[in-house]
C-alpha cells in the first residue's frame, strides 16, 4: 500500500464533522454555491482534510462544475464518499476528490450531457432564427460533453476503452465496478 493510500485509510477513522459538507438531492447552482463558499472557507486550513459526503441523483451541470472546479484549486485534501448513489454530475464530482470512496452498495452512474428540452421558441421567431439558436444549443452541449470525457480520461485507466460508448451506455455501476474501472479508490 502506498503512502497516499495508507494516508487514506487513516483520514477515514478520524472524520471531522466540521470539515465534512453534504452532497444531496438534485443541486442547482444555489446549492453548488453554498459548497464552494464552504470548500473554500474549509480550505483555508490545508493542513486538514475535507470530506464531501455524496448521496445524489446529480444535478445542473454548470452547478457540478462549480463544485468540481472549486476542488480542484483547493489545497487541502479532498475525500469523496459516496454514500448511496452519485449519479449524473454528482458522478463528476466525485471525480475532482483527491480520494474517492464509496461504501460497499453505492452505485455510480456517467452519462452524456443533454440537451436542455425547454429551449425556448419565440412564437414570432423565424425558422432560420430558431436553427441558429438550435445549433448554438448543440455546439455548447458538444464542448460539456467534451469536458466531461476529459475529466473521465484522467482517472480511468488506458485500457478503459471508448469513452463515448461508456457515457451512451448509462449504466449504473456498484461500487465493485466503479472501482475496477478506476472511477473510485476505496470500497469502505
Amino acid at each position: 500500500m502506498d503512502e497516499k493510500n495508507k494516508k487514506f485509510k487513516n483520514s477515514l477513522t478520524i472524520i471531522d464533522p466540521r470539515r465534512t459538507l453534504l452532497l444531496s438531492g438534485n443541486f442547482g447552482e444555489n446549492e453548488a454555491d453554498g459548497i464552494v463558499t464552504k470548500l473554500f472557507e474549509l480550505g483555508k486550513d490545508a493542513e486538514k482534510g475535507i470530506y464531501l459526503q455524496i448521496n445524489s441523483k446529480g444535478g445542473s451541470y454548470v452547478g457540478g462544475m462549480k463544485i468540481y472546479d472549486a476542488m480542484r484549486n483547493t489545497q487541502a485534501t479532498i475525500t469523496g464518499i459516496v454514500t448511496g448513489d452519485a449519479f449524473s454530475m454528482a458522478a463528476i464530482v466525485l471525480q475532482g476528490c483527491d480520494h474517492r470512496a464509496a461504501t460497499k452498495n453505492s452505485r455510480i452512474l456517467f452519462h452524456h450531457i443533454s440537451l436542455d428540452p425547454h429551449l425556448k421558441i419565440e412564437p414570432d421567431s423565424k425558422v432560420a432564427d430558431f436553427s441558429k439558436r438550435l445549433q448554438e444549443e448543440i455546439d455548447e452541449l458538444i464542448g460539456k460533453n467534451e469536458a466531461i470525457k476529459e475529466i473521465l480520461a484522467e482517472r480511468v485507466t488506458e485500457d478503459f476503452g471508448d469513452l463515448d460508448l461508456f457515457l451512451k451506455a448509462e449504466r449504473i455501476l456498484p461500487a465493485r465496478r466503479a472501482l475496477l474501472l478506476n472511477l473510485i479508490d476505496e470500497i469502505i
